[in-house]
């Protein structure tokens, strides 16, 4: 049998340190996952508050002026007859405060920033349209100033209705360095068609159902904020508010790392202090425990161990293991003493329990054939014992030339004690019937004896027969064995259901009754104990009657000593590798018929 390799041992510290190093990389790892995301919640919170405060100041100013809804419809109606400035800043001399003086020529009492809607609907077509020129351009200072102010790349006003797909340009902030009438790169003047994508499609609809709120193009690159203005004639206003996000991305990836590697540094050196606490106060005293077992193995010295492991200082766990060790190698030395004087005491009870043995097999017929003249009959017996001693018993003898006595028993109990309550009760029994009685007569007598002097209360199951060889005629008793199995010529194997009394022992003055049985020359007659019904495998199986039936049939034809070796190899294939817990006993016995050389 080859030896179990050994498996490959490495240090405890570097096993701890290994540990050590997943977890910080661990730890680094979900901070800069929670760090990550909360950074990106953050931007996107003050991202959503800069767009919604931008947008309240958009549609406040819109919401000044009373013909608000008058100037969308009429801007989204008319944009191509307008002349639109897009560099105007409300100079002195521009082109928005000339129309303003020509506007309010002819009507000193005209303002600008109340009128109505009425009012604008009575006023001649070309004063209308200077009117939306002007507030068009107010307005667009006004995009401009706050474009400039809080870094927003871009700010428009749309035009658009269901499925929100398509949209029309009204009104676009300009940047500083693109305020030109012929650049429209940065900026869409009023009329341009727009096409929205998924991202802003879902912004849009979002916004129209009052629930504004950023929106992240597909490559995060950009964030979009819809916010609505109106509803005018079934079209949908709505304010546009756009941020390139790649200076807050830098930002939040610079805050991430700058996290990740604070919090990983701060557990890279709470780990060392660990490893340096782990390593004087577990490892070092560990070892020195390793090596002084070692040393034991070795010396068998307790006193050494007692004196490496006082320097042990430890007043955890370790400390216990310690003294624990101590007292072990003390109890080792003692156990040394002890296992020493047991040893030759359990040779002595081994040496007795041999002799029991043999002592006990003696009494049982070992040599076959026992009686080599006899032509009326033939007998094999066997016993195998669970232990070294056990508790069956089988014996087949002459009471005299005509009579075969046939005894099987077994005791309740197994080793020493069995053995001999078993020796005495069958000596008891084969008296009676040497001394001429019959079979119950002598199993009464007997259990009388038995129960006067049975102070262990044990008891034993007995079958017992006295065959007359010139006749075939069998009388028998059974005290609580089991059933005989008979085959007579040219049948086969069967059990004989017989009366079953008292198992002798167990009560005084019981009485057994006998039957008869005849048995033709040829017959077989076959006794066992219950170690055969009852011998169990792995699985908890009986091999039971059914079973034994059927392979004594199969073995009809063979002699009395192939019958039992049959018997035994049947069992053990059925119990294989199971353990034995109950002796197995068999006895068969062939009944020729009269032999007139005998009589």
């Amino acid at each position: 049998m080859k030896d179990k390799k050994k498996p490959k041992y490495t240090s405890m510290i570097r096993q701890i340190t290994t540990l050590f190093v997943v977890g910080v990389i661990m730890v680094g790892t979900i901070v800069a996952v929670v760090q990550y995301d909360i950074s990106i919640r953050t931007v996107n919170d003050q991202l959503t508050d800069s767009a919604y405060k931008t947008a309240l100041d958009i549609t406040s100013y819109l919401d000044h002026f009373p013909a608000r809804d008058w100037l969308l419809s009429y801007w989204y109606e008319h944009y191509d007859e307008l002349d639109i400035d897009y560099d105007t800043r409300h100079e002195i001399d521009d082109a928005v405060a000339v129309k303003s003086r020509e506007l309010v020529r002819e009507r000193p009492d005209f303002l600008i920033n109340y009128a109505t809607p009425e009012e604008l609907d009575a006023m001649p077509p070309e004063d209308q349209k200077l009117y939306a020129e002007i507030v068009y351009s107010w307005l667009i200072v006004e995009l401009d100033d706050h474009q400039a102010d809080y870094g927003i790349d871009y700010i428009f006003g749309i035009v658009t209705e269901p499925p929100y797909n398509k949209g029309f340009a009204l009104f676009s902030g300009v940047a500083a360095e693109d305020i030109s009438t012929s650049s429209t790169e940065r900026f869409f003047p009023i009329g341009t068609p727009l096409t929205a994508g998924g991202e802003q499609q879902e912004g849009v609809s979002l916004a129209i159902d009052g629930k504004p709120q950023l929106v992240r193009n597909s490559n995060h690159e950009y964030m979009d904020y819809y916010y609505p203005i109106s509803r005018v004639d079934g079209k949908d206003y709505v304010l546009g508010i756009t941020r390139s996000l790649a200076k807050y991305n830098e930002q939040v990836m610079e805050r991430t790392l700058k996290l990740t590697v604070m919090s990983m540094f701060f557990v890279a050196a709470m780990a060392v202090f660990c490893l340096l606490l782990v390593y004087t106060s577990i490892v070092q005293p560990l070892r020195t425990i390793q090596k002084t077992i070692r040393e034991y193995t070795v010396t068998k010295d307790s006193r050494a161990v007692e004196k490496n492991l006082s320097e042990v200082h430890s007043i955890n766990e370790i400390g216990i293991l310690s003294d624990d060790i101590t007292d072990l190698s003390k109890e080792l030395d003692d156990y040394a003493v002890r296992i020493s004087e047991a040893a030759s005491q359990e040779e002595r009870i081994t040496t007795e329990l041999g002799l029991a043995s043999r002592i006990q097999r003696g009494m049982v017929p070992r040599e076959f054939p026992r009686y080599p003249d006899r032509k009326d009959f033939s007998a094999y017996g066997t016993m195998d014992m669970a232990r070294e001693v056990g508790g069956d018993f089988f014996d087949f003898y002459l009471i005299d030339d005509d009579h075969l006595c046939m005894m099987i028993a077994d005791v309740s109990g197994k080793g020493i004690p069995a053995a001999l309550f078993m020796v005495a009760a069958t000596i008891i029994i084969a008296n009676n019937t040497l001394e001429g009685k019959s079979p119950a007569e002598a199993l009464e007598s007997a259990n009388n004896t038995i129960c006067s002097r049975n102070q262990g209360e044990m008891f034993v199951t007995v079958w017992l027969g006295i065959l007359e060889l010139s006749t075939g005629r069998l009388t028998a008793v059974n005290a609580g064995h089991e059933n005989p199995i008979v085959m007579q010529p040219g049948g086969i194997f069967d059990m004989v259901r017989d009366s079953h009394g008292p198992m002798a022992g167990a009560m005084e003055d019981t009485e057994y009754n006998e039957y008869e049985m005849q048995l033709e020359p040829g017959a077989r007659l076959f006794l066992y104990t219950d170690g055969l019904p009852e011998a169990t495998d792995a699985d908890n199986r009986m091999f039971g009657m059914d079973r034994t039936l059927i392979e004594l049939n199969r073995l009809r034809g063979a002699s009395d000593e192939e019958v039992l070796e049959g018997m035994k190899k049947a069992v053990a294939g059925f119990v294989k590798d199971a353990e034995q817990f109950d002796d197995l006993t068999m006895l068969c016995v062939t009944y020729a018929g009269p032999d007139e050389s005998a009589q």
